[in-house]
């Protein structure tokens, strides 16, 4: 067997390994920005607070996933795209948990800000990871599976976390995905560093996404 048939097999199988890595990681994320919606009058319960004051649950998170953006080239120049990523990764994993182990209104804000703040380098990075993982031919299919499982955020999120929410707690939209995260993410990421390209063509890869 040649080699240009052994690198094109290498090839299919690592962007597959790092769909592997990545897209559970993007449910999870999706998961975590609609979840929650249907917890709010559970939260609300539970703590003794006002609808003004719990709304700061979902505008605080998805607030601070706005601010590392303009600052995401900038940490992928100092740091790497992999060790940016995988901090993320393990970041948002920790944050998700603090969560459901808030003890008042406040401290649950104060995580979910901090969930929404590593949460955005996970959703952009792993577009990038994701994105270059493929050949050119196949980016269109590639860009179509990351949209897919982000899609099912807002469908999933509120089934799935109505359900938990109804059956044990409000806190259990937090803790069931750190074991998805852990087992799938956490063993994919030495894969990452192996079949992702440099950083260097981070910028030209975000400026093709459309």
């Amino acid at each position: 067997m040649d080699t240009g048939s052994l690198d094109r097999k290498r090839s299919t199988r690592d962007k597959w390994w790092v769909a592997t890595a990545v897209l559970p990681g993007q449910l999870t994320v999706a998961f975590g920005m609609f979840g929650v919606v249907v917890a709010l009058p559970n939260i609300i319960t539970a703590f003794g607070t006002d609808v003004r004051t719990v709304q700061w649950v979902m505008t605080g998170y998805l607030a601070a996933r706005v601010v590392p953006m303009p600052a995401m080239g900038w940490l992928v120049n100092q740091f790497g795209q992999r060790n940016v990523y995988v901090l993320g990764v393990l970041g948002t994993t920790v944050a998700t948990v603090l969560c459901g182990l808030a003890w008042s209104m406040e401290s649950l804000i104060a995580f979910r800000v901090v969930q929404g703040v590593l949460g955005a380098s996970v959703m952009s990075l792993g577009m990038v990871l994701l994105y270059e993982a493929f050949p050119a031919e196949q980016r269109g299919l590639a860009m179509g599976l990351f949209i897919m499982v982000a899609s099912l955020g807002p469908t999933l999120g509120q089934s799935v976390g109505g359900y938990l929410v109804q059956q044990l707690s409000w806190r259990a939209i937090f803790f069931w995905p750190s074991p998805v995260v852990c087992s799938v993410r956490s063993c994919r990421c030495c894969v990452c560093r192996a079949t992702c390209p440099r950083q260097r063509s981070l910028s030209t890869c975000l400026a093709s996404v459309p």
